[in-house]
């Protein structure tokens, strides 16, 4: 099947080239979130609600207030996915948070089981973007999808914290085994 674009006008999303790159999609709102500490545990679903550029800003993951040391995020999938892209968005500046996070590096680990214990890859990425940063990967299998921030400055609600605005995995699902 090959979708014809019957959705045209609703989305801003492009038909894929190909029947192969068509195989490729952001699989993130299909796991489940996990994280190292949470401002608000109701938000922690911010990661993976695909509105990034079109929701409040408080919806955003944020550490606990004074947490930007060691804090990572965890997207489990529920059957093993072939990760090509992690695709991570900084939080906007301003709003009614008073914004002006900015994460200056990240580190992407996938882990092969689901308690993250078996690591098959990891990659290194640099200052985030508020339009979105790839960190590629080699189309590798995995079922966690761990994001580690190594660095990060400002404050949201005048607090220092860690926070990402949203993560996106593009990635393909896996035939049962």
């Amino acid at each position: 099947m090959r979708c014809v674009g019957c959705h045209a006008g609703h989305t801003m999303i492009q038909l894929p080239a190909t029947d192969e790159a068509a195989q490729w999609t952001n699989l993130a709102p299909g796991a489940q979130v996990r994280v190292s500490s949470s401002r608000d545990a109701n938000q922690n679903g911010g990661l993976i609600d695909r509105r990034v550029m079109k929701g409040e800003i408080w919806r955003y993951w944020v550490s606990a207030s004074g947490q930007t040391q060691n804090q990572w995020v965890e997207l489990v999938f529920p059957v093993p996915v072939t990760v090509r892209t992690v695709r991570l968005y900084n939080p906007r500046s301003g709003d009614e948070a008073n914004s002006s996070i900015q994460v200056q590096g990240v580190n992407v680990r996938l882990y092969s089981d689901a308690a993250a214990t078996t690591q098959v890859a990891s990659q290194s990425g640099g200052q985030l973007s508020v339009s979105g940063t790839d960190v590629n990967l080699a189309d590798v299998k995995a079922r966690v999808v761990r994001i580690e921030i190594t660095g990060v400055t400002g404050t949201f609600y005048g607090s220092r914290v860690a926070s990402l605005a949203e993560v996106e995995v593009i990635a393909r699902g896996e035939a049962a085994q």
